[in-house]
């Protein structure tokens, strides 16, 4: 990413890990599995705040770790994918990051 912001005038627009421990599939997995994916999560969304935070002024994070509709579990069309429903409060999220880099 530095070397794109370095090369180019481009702003970008990235996105977080949603916590995949949560999905519903993860209703079989192990304790120690569901830990390990949601540590592992948490450690990518760690380094991708880092990348962001350090290129605040042409880079936007869309936070999808922490949005509401992936901690329903009636918003999977099966256990793993967002519904139809669903989608458009996703789009939502990633309109609202890419909305103000337009300006």
């Amino acid at each position: 990413m530095s070397q794109i912001l370095a090369r180019t005038g481009a702003r970008i627009v990235v996105a977080n890990l949603h916590d995949i421990s949560l999905i519903p599939a993860a209703r079989g997995w192990s304790e120690a599995e569901r830990a390990a994916r949601h540590q592992m999560t948490r450690a990518v969304n760690q380094a991708t705040a880092n990348v962001v935070q350090r290129h605040a002024d042409r880079v936007a994070l869309v936070d999808m770790f922490n949005l509401a509709a992936l901690r329903e579990p009636g918003c999977y069309a099966d256990d793993y994918h967002p519904d139809d429903d669903c989608e458009p409060r996703i789009a939502d999220a990633w309109w609202q990051a890419i909305q103000p880099m337009l300006c």
